[in-house]
């Protein structure tokens, strides 16, 4: 026997089933559909903090402690400039009694209008890079003492005193 009401029951149990299933499914792939999401937002965060936060960060961190050094420097100890910082020097006036200007490894260092005495005035190693611009450079040991494979440019400055070569290193502008 043909029931109406049964016939209308099942169809009925059957678009129940049907929509069930279809919010079941959107709710899952929206859930994984956030989670991938939410992965993705660590992983860029994460690499910008790993790049950006420490990578950068570190580097201007050490760069500005490079430039503070050198703008803070009294002038009555040993500069020394280490490793692959930069560092500018302007209008030093220092008289020391051991080395004046110590630079090794990477650095480079710019001396302009400068007035440097000291046994050895400025001490160059490593692979440094060194420029004098105008001032004055004066060594009663060394007025320039380069070594190491280092380089000494001097431009317009008076260099009073010896300067010495050694290890392949090379300093232009003076004889």
């Amino acid at each position: 026997m043909y029931d109406p009401q049964k016939q209308l029951d099942r169809q009925v149990d059957r678009a129940l089933g049907k929509a069930k299933d279809k919010a079941v499914s959107t709710v899952v792939w929206w859930a994984i559909g956030c989670v991938v999401m939410l992965l993705l937002v660590c992983f860029v965060g994460g690499l910008f903090v790993y790049i950006g936060g420490a990578g950068l960060s570190s580097y201007m961190q050490t760069a500005g402690a490079a430039q503070r050094t050198a703008s803070a420097w009294d002038g009555l100890s040993t500069l020394e400039c280490t490793g692959a910082n930069t560092m500018e020097l302007e209008g030093i006036t220092a008289t020391l009694s051991d080395v004046g200007v110590r630079a090794s490894g990477a650095c480079n260092l710019t001396l302009r209008n400068c007035n440097l005495t000291a046994p050895t005035a400025v001490e160059v190693s490593g692979g440094a890079h060194v420029t004098i611009i105008g001032g004055t450079v004066t060594g009663s040991v060394a007025a320039i003492q380069a070594g190491g494979g280092s380089t000494v440019d001097v431009q317009g400055a008076t260099i009073t005193g010896p300067v010495a070569r050694s290890g392949g290193a090379h300093v232009n502008g003076v004889p």
